[in-house]
């Protein structure tokens, strides 16, 4: 089963029941195809800034008249009317090109930038943090850099710089993880060796839960023209919630998510919109055995358990009893899913204790799980289902299979019921069993039985 290649999007959908995810896996997204800096973005700039941007051939362009000038001239494109929601973990994604010309002496490069505190049509940073690349040169020192600053009243103070730095074009990740008040800025999602900003919230003189985002370019010195130099594509809220006026409910099916009218994928509901109320989201709601179909809060007033948004009563068993449809049997928490669930997840070395849900992944087959129950995550990691077929064996989240080597019935005992129970599953491949690991139940299991007799 191919779920390595699906772990990231599992994280991007984050577990959540009901959940579809805009622009073809983003929350908000932009190819800048679409010909105009409207709607999703504002442009804003220095004054007298010698910089300008356009949207042209699929990207956001940056480009700029020689001058001979010491100011600061800057041009952003920042969320227009949405915001990053500063309360929850968020990260987003963007694609940068910088072949700057070399200045006389100065600076000049292009940014992607988080602002907390400012004014987006002047671009003026009155708090927030920026990831560049760029050239610098003065009398002395010429070098090529990548640099994360820090903002205060439009100026702004180096928290890290990576020169000389020659990469020309990459992928950038920004993302923030709220409960320890970090922004960070790297090539790699949550990983490699990003760019950290400490305390960034709390830094804000508001303290402010939403944040601007965007890309920008700045030039400062005596710097020649510059046309197409610099380039953003492919902008991708990962993950997170965004907020503001522009936001509403984004409808497929019962599926809600709640972003902006150009990055819907469903139906979009207006600004304004709730996914708590706009799609109607009703599941299978199980009021001791009986299953109905209701909305989350109508299953709450019935003192009911509910399953999930667009999740069937057919495939709810209440109760916990045998009560699947035909070609559907329950995993660890009376929950059912198609058989093919079972057969084609055991024993591939994933352990599924809740961390994935089936209805996302497709299998080795090509096929997809489509049937099984939207946003709900598969438990195979009980005696049932011999600890997903060996998988979760010493997984911290699960309790189930042999406490050592040769304990076929889990007992905490070798010996005799072993290999009463070895017998009966002999030449299948069996996880308990399977003592030497080779997937075939077999003489050599029982021998390694035999030599460990006795207590675990």
């Amino acid at each position: 089963m191919l779920k390595s290649l699906w772990l990231v999007a599992a994280c991007l959908v984050l577990g959540v029941a009901g959940t579809v995810m805009a622009g073809g896996g983003c929350l908000i997204s932009d190819d800048f195809s679409g010909g105009g800096l409207t709607d999703i973005w504002q442009t804003g700039g220095s004054s007298g800034s010698v910089v300008s941007v356009t949207e042209s051939g699929g990207r956001v362009k940056f480009s700029g008249s020689a001058h001979n000038d010491e100011s600061l001239d800057m041009r952003f494109v920042l969320s227009s009317d949405w915001y990053m929601d500063m309360t929850q973990d968020w990260a987003i994604s963007g694609w940068w090109y910088s072949n700057p010309p070399t200045p006389t002496w100065g600076d000049t490069g292009i940014a992607i930038g988080v602002i907390l505190d400012g004014t987006p049509s002047s671009a003026y940073l009155k708090y927030g943090a920026t990831m560049s690349v760029g050239r610098y040169r003065d009398s002395n020192t010429y070098f090529g850099y990548q640099v994360c600053n820090t903002w205060w009243n439009n100026d702004y103070s180096p928290v890290d710089i990576d020169y000389p730095f020659d990469t020309t074009s990459d992928t950038v990740y920004v993302w923030y993880d709220a409960s320890s008040d970090t922004l960070y800025f790297g090539d790699v999602l949550n990983g490699g060796s990003p760019f950290s900003v400490n305390s960034f919230q709390s830094g804000s003189p508001s303290i402010s839960h939403q944040a601007w985002i965007g890309f920008g370019a700045y030039s400062t010195g005596e710097v020649p023209s510059f046309s197409s130099k610099y380039q953003g594509d492919n902008f991708c809220v990962l993950y997170g919630n965004v907020v503001g006026p522009a936001v509403g409910a984004c409808c497929s099916g019962f599926a809600c998510v709640e972003t902006i009218a150009e990055s819907c994928a469903g139906v979009w509901q207006g600004a304004g919109t709730s996914c708590d109320t706009a799609c109607g989201a009703e599941g299978a709601c199980c009021v001791g055995t009986a299953c109905q179909t209701l909305t989350a809060a109508e299953c709450a007033d019935a003192s009911g358990s509910y399953h999930g948004d667009g999740v069937s009563c057919a495939a709810t068993p209440c109760g916990g009893g045998a009560g699947c449809p035909a070609g559907w049997s329950e995993d660890c928490m009376g929950i059912c899913f198609p058989d093919a669930v079972f057969e084609h997840w055991g024993g591939d070395t994933y352990c599924d204790n809740g961390a994935y849900i089936p209805a996302n992944y497709p299998d080795e087959y090509d096929e997809t799980y489509g049937d099984a129950p939207p946003g709900v995550a598969v438990y195979m990691n009980c005696d049932a289902h011999l600890c997903d077929d060996g998988d979760c064996i010493g997984d911290e989240d699960s309790d189930c299979g042999p406490v050592c080597a040769g304990d076929v019935n889990a007992d905490g005992v070798v010996g005799r019921e072993d290999l009463l129970s070895l017998i009966l599953v002999w030449g299948t491949t069996h996880a308990y069993a399977d003592v030497d690991g080779d997937f075939d139940v077999g003489v050599q299991d029982l021998l390694a039985v035999c030599a460990a007799w006795g207590p675990c």
